[in-house]
């Protein structure tokens, strides 16, 4: 099950963006906005990018969080997992 931004609790949306803002500023890389990560594959960069939706694995092995960058699922331009 996907979930917009706007449907998250404002603890679990905090949550995500600490987590991932945590995540983010620890790679020291040259921030790509999600249309350009295709041409960086293998290469270690931020991504930078509104978070359009989000799904959180409860019923999945590790219990991943997924959040899509730039377009809702399917149409993601790129999808972080935490």
């Amino acid at each position: 099950m996907r979930i917009g931004v706007g449907e998250m609790s404002p603890v679990q949306l905090a949550v995500t963006l600490v987590v991932f803002g945590l995540r983010a500023s620890a790679l020291a890389a040259t921030p790509l906005c999600p249309e350009e990560v295709a041409a960086h594959i293998g290469e270690k960069a931020t991504v930078c990018g509104v978070v359009a939706s989000a799904e959180y694995g409860a019923n999945e092995q590790g219990q991943p969080t997924l959040l899509d960058l730039g377009k809702p699922h399917p149409n993601a331009m790129f999808t972080a997992v935490i």
